[in-house]
């Protein structure tokens, strides 16, 4: 893929690229999204690049999430929204399997790498996309209920819930899959936060616990032993 291919021109589009607010990328393509609700995309056609068959629907957008190839867009719908997406369809571009529950009363998007999440008003959540990378959630749909943010490793979701306890699922080896050890410290949780295949919760006591790939912030014994010090 060409730099040009990839994003790097934008020349087709620059007569729309006015009064620009924020810009998201995937891995080949940009979306801008303009002060009056507009969304203006270029680069690679498989990577979002492209969202004229869309274009429609992608009014009063007021956030935009990414995965490795493909947009969603939350655009206002009443006192909530809905979603739209594009781009590659294994990666989160194709909603039409749960197209029904993003029309209306959706509250939050986040992205991983090949999968999308979607918080709903009433505290559900929909996932969509690569079912290896958390577009799959059934293992643990009857969990996913009073949902206050979902938040994504690279091929994982960490759900916080409104009683301050942690849904995890996904890639097991990226936190999909929370060991016992820590699961069982995850109460009071107030943030999530995560990296490429790892987690960490933040607790009301200030206390930190972490799970996913050690190399990649899943392991703060040595952080902790040393906090416990000060």
């Amino acid at each position: 893929m060409s730099s040009k291919d990839g994003g790097g021109d934008s020349s087709h589009v620059s007569h729309q690229l006015v009064k620009v607010q924020h810009i998201w990328g995937s891995l080949g393509a940009f979306a801008a999204l303009r002060s009056d609700g507009q969304l203006v995309t270029w680069g690679d056609q498989q990577h979002g690049g492209d969202s004229s068959h869309v274009q429609e629907a992608l009014r009063d957008v007021m956030h935009v999430a990414t995965t490795d190839s493909a947009f969603a867009a939350l655009c206002r719908e009443g006192d909530a929204a809905r979603v739209v997406a594009w781009g590659h369809a294994e990666y989160g571009g194709d909603t039409s399997t749960v197209e029904r529950r993003l029309s209306s009363g959706v509250r939050q998007i986040t992205g991983s790498l090949g999968a999308f999440a979607a918080v709903l008003v009433d505290g559900g959540v929909v996932c969509w996309g690569h079912s290896m990378m958390g577009g799959d959630s059934s293992s643990v749909q009857e969990q996913l209920r009073d949902v206050v943010s979902v938040t994504a490793s690279g091929r994982s979701f960490a759900a916080l819930r409104s009683d301050q306890t942690v849904v995890t699922w996904g890639a097991g080896d990226a936190g999909g899959v929370c060991p016992r050890r820590a699961r069982e410290k995850l109460q009071q949780v107030v943030a999530l936060q995560g990296t490429e295949q790892a987690f960490v919760a933040l607790r009301s006591d200030g206390q930190l616990v972490t799970w996913g790939n050690p190399l990649h912030g899943g392991d703060c014994t040595g952080l902790q032993e040393l906090m416990s010090l000060l």
